[in-house]
């Protein structure tokens, strides 16, 4: 994901200084699943100004253009540039997007039938070559920047390509061959990828410098142009309490005995934070590497993350999206998001609560990650969800159609005037953003979140 710069203003809940750092909601990246997806919601989402969660990454699922019935019909490149993806991509930059965009291959049962009309040694080679040529389609059609990369993605590539060191190697050499001299050729197509949350050392790693794990033998250059952590399915095996279990944070699962289980487990962390007074607090939890004691109920993400992270407290984030599920069970464009609990009491948290949630998340996560609270402004994680055809038809109202309610100067901008305003008011009404008729911490992070000119 290319990350554009962003105002610096939120880096702790009870600090306010000029080096401050807001969560970086214009970097959010956005999955786009479906085959095919609804093209006209995704440019309407990422490129037509109607969202109010600004889009800076947008991965949309690659299917095989050859695969059985009309699924990858929308992929087909000899339909050029009126191929369905290939003009979603160009209404995108027509409409502006300059973030940006990368395509995340389905190799489901690895039976890809599609010729990309040069010789391929491994089935992973495709997804690379048909974004060559797609990019050949939009450079012939003024389209510019392209689709950057091809992100892999760990659990729907198994089989087919392993991420790891060897494999990244592998494909690496690649490239190399494919584009030499490898990254400062136009045409080179770079290389991200999608793991489990287990995989955060690794992903830190991997985006930052050329260690290849080998000593002697090291990366040519940085393998991956970007990494997401997927902070959905996380589970892990308790073989430390009596008997051992399988805790859960988030999973469609019935039971703890399914392999892989999938997100929006009746008993979730998520589902729970939906009726918490402190949502974030009830998704973060406490981080520990200890196993809960506890086996009846679902655990938190500080145990999940803190049970793998004490090796890379402190890394550097600043390639690596922490990636949320995003299911609603109302369907698309339903009513309810339940993935990042409420504020609301439960009702489904908007697209103001959302942010809102966002960025007391960053300030908790950032204090788990950096206990001395002095993260670096280049090692701050990004944001995304999967699941784009799950966001509620109230996300997409225009954000000109919504009230500027931490402009509590009445100045149509949200700045230092309106901070003094909060804080006069602090624990009255009169500095109130959030609409309970209260002014505290969670009025304070709106208008951090709301900074600058309003819609």
């Amino acid at each position: 994901m290319h990350r554009t710069s962003t105002t610096v203003l939120l880096a702790g809940v009870g600090v306010l200084a000029p080096t401050l750092q807001q969560v970086a909601i214009a970097d959010f990246l956005m999955w786009v699943e479906g085959g095919p997806p609804v093209w006209s919601d995704v440019v309407s989402w990422v490129g037509g100004g109607d969202a109010n969660l600004p889009t800076g990454s947008l991965v949309i699922r690659l299917i095989d253009p050859d695969a059985a019935g009309s699924a990858g019909t929308d992929w087909d490149l000899s339909a050029g540039i009126a191929t369905p993806a290939i003009n979603c991509i160009k209404q995108l930059r027509d409409g502006g997007f300059t973030g940006d965009i990368s395509m995340v291959p389905y190799f489901g049962d690895g039976a890809w039938s599609w010729n990309p009309g040069v010789p391929v040694t491994n089935s992973w080679e495709v997804p690379f070559r048909w974004v060559e040529q797609a990019n050949v389609i939009l450079a012939a059609n003024n389209v510019s920047p392209g689709i950057v990369a091809v992100m892999l993605e760990g659990e729907n590539s198994t089989g087919i390509v392993t991420i790891d060191d060897a494999t990244l190697q592998i494909m690496q050499t690649f490239q190399h061959t494919a584009w030499p001299p490898g990254p400062s050729n136009p045409d080179y197509v770079a290389m991200s990828a999608i793991k489990a949350w287990s995989a955060g050392l690794n992903m830190i790693r991997w985006t930052t410098t050329t260690d290849s794990g080998t000593p002697g033998s090291p990366f040519s250059e940085i393998p991956l142009r970007e990494g997401a952590l997927m902070l959905y399915n996380m589970y892990k095996s308790c073989d430390d309490s009596s008997g051992g279990y399988v805790t859960f944070n988030d999973s469609y699962s019935a039971s703890a005995t399914v392999n892989f289980p999938m997100p929006a487990r009746p008993d979730s962390i998520y589902t729970l934070a939906a009726v918490a007074a402190d949502p974030v607090s009830t998704i973060l939890g406490t981080p520990t590497v200890a196993c809960p004691s506890d086996t009846t109920v679902s655990s938190d993400f500080g145990f999940l993350m803190g049970n793998k992270s004490s090796d890379w407290n402190g890394g550097d984030l600043s390639k690596v999206t922490m990636l949320f599920s995003l299911e609603d069970e109302l369907g698309p464009k339903g009513g309810l998001i339940r993935a990042f609990g409420s504020w609301d009491g439960g009702g489904g948290a908007g697209i103001r609560e959302f942010q809102q949630f966002l960025t007391a998340f960053d300030a908790a996560f950032l204090g788990f990650w950096f206990p001395d609270g002095t993260p670096p402004a280049a090692q701050r994680p990004g944001y995304g969800f999967f699941g784009s055809e799950y966001v509620p038809g109230s996300w997409w109202v225009s954000s000109n159609d919504l009230p500027c309610n931490a402009d509590l100067s009445d100045n149509g901008a949200v700045e230092i005037a309106d901070v003094n305003l909060l804080i006069a008011g602090w624990g009255t009404a009169s500095g109130d953003v959030t609409g309970d008729d209260l002014t505290t911490m969670d009025d304070l992070l709106l208008v951090l979140m709301s900074w600058g000119a309003c819609p």
